[in-house]
């Protein structure tokens, strides 16, 4: 691509766009610039899992998709893994207002974004009644004081959880405008999930350049997990972070 040509307007003026005036003062270097394959911008896959009644979206806006691009150049592809069920796993203080009632929704409000790719606007669909392994399901039972019920339901959730991380992985192979190899961050966030402040891009890139087997994320209170919240990643894990859990829970 040539980075000439590429777009420095703003959309502030389009409706779709009511959010914060960013100026864009990004500059790229001259000559080969420090991102893979030489480029000058870095290049992005994020990847929005959950479901749709859920989805807070502004937060994502305003914290990662305008000031990475405005302060970094960042170049976006957005896969929408998202479905149109309201299946309860955590606890909330309130209920939010459902802003979005079709995919194409977030697709075109997505879409006006500066910087902003996305490769799809097909609900996800999920196993309603998913196959379930029994050790899972028992381990899942050990030291918590859910009923039976409660931990079926909530293993169920965690299948759920697998597939759609394992989709993610499908449209960074067969969706994405780059090859996977070739983004220099991955990124995967919960709809119900967003940020105090923007991330560190620098330090983010830093951190998941550093090592080709990196996924950065916060741990999981007493569990010593991942969150499922949310993590950055390299290419080179992106199929372990993404498909290794559907994998384990089967073989």
């Amino acid at each position: 691509e040539d980075d000439n040509n590429r777009s420095n307007s703003s959309n502030n003026n389009n409706p779709l766009y009511p959010y914060p005036n960013y100026t864009r003062n990004y500059v790229p270097p001259q000559g080969a610039g420090p991102y893979k394959n030489g480029r000058t911008y870095p290049r992005v896959f994020v990847c929005i899992t959950g479901q749709l009644p859920r989805l807070e979206l502004i937060n994502k806006i305003n914290n990662l998709f305008q000031p990475w691009h405005q302060s970094h150049g960042v170049e976006f592809d957005v896969a929408l893994v998202l479905t149109d069920t309201n299946h309860a796993s955590v606890h909330r203080i309130e209920e939010r207002d459902q802003e979005y009632y079709t995919v194409r929704e977030v697709y075109d409000h997505l879409s006006a974004l500066e910087g902003v790719t996305v490769l799809n606007d097909d609900v996800d669909v999920q196993s309603q009644n998913p196959i379930l392994n029994p050790h899972y399901t028992q381990q899942r039972a050990q030291d918590t004081t859910m009923t039976p019920p409660q931990v079926l339901e909530r293993v169920q959730n965690h299948v759920r959880q697998f597939e759609s991380l394992a989709q993610c992985h499908h449209h960074l192979t067969n969706r994405g405008t780059a090859k996977p190899s070739d983004y220099d961050v991955v990124h995967r966030i919960r709809e119900d999930s967003g940020y105090l402040s923007p991330p560190d891009f620098t330090h983010v890139h830093d951190v998941v350049s550093s090592h080709p087997m990196t996924i950065l994320s916060s741990d999981c209170q007493i569990h010593g997990g991942i969150n499922d919240r949310g993590s950055f990643v390299s290419a080179d894990a992106a199929y372990d972070y993404f498909v290794d859990p559907i994998v384990d829970m089967y073989v």
